[in-house]
């Protein structure tokens, strides 16, 4: 089953011999798997939108806001098409993420492994971060904007504003 696998992963012919090298090879493997298979099911329709574990809701003080705004008439509607435009903006801009969490895995080393392997649920998100930083929003940063431009979430919250702003 070991070789079997690793040569699915990792192209294992022979030695069963599990090295270091090996288990940060065959866990790269993984991850890239993961990560790619992930980012197909976000960038998909819905991916963000449809799933109540992964859904966008509109952040903080303005998420408290909107939620008062919902039941005035005329910007109630707008309130959910803009939080609807923004998952979509997120659906969008996940495909354009697959190469940088990619890439981040050539840098995991053996010591990255094991804290993933034995680690809690969320350690490779941790190491991710770890390993990311702020290039992972450097990089997705402009994508996930130009895509909330392109679908209008912009302009959407400037009716909201402009309609808020015409309340006696």
């Amino acid at each position: 089953l070991y070789c079997r696998f690793s040569s699915l992963v990792m192209g294992c012919t022979e030695s069963k011999e599990l090295t270091a090298e090996r288990i940060v090879e065959g866990l790269k493997a993984a991850l890239d798997l993961a990560v790619r298979e992930t980012v197909k099911q976000l960038g998909s329709a819905g991916g963000f939108n449809d799933n109540p574990a992964l859904h966008i809701s509109i952040p903080d003080t303005l998420g408290e806001v909107m939620d008062k705004c919902k039941s005035l008439p005329g910007i109630g509607g707008e309130v959910e098409d803009f939080e609807k435009k923004m998952n979509e903006a997120a659906e969008a801009a996940a495909g354009s993420c697959a190469d940088i969490f990619s890439n981040a895995l050539n840098q995991l080393n053996f010591q990255d492994a094991k804290s993933i392997l034995e680690g809690a649920d969320d350690a490779a998100t941790k190491i991710f971060r770890e390993v990311l930083g702020g290039e992972l929003l450097e990089k997705f940063g402009p994508i996930v904007k130009d895509k909330m431009s392109e679908l209008g979430v912009v302009s959407v919250f400037e009716k909201i504003t402009d309609a808020f702003a015409a309340i006696p």
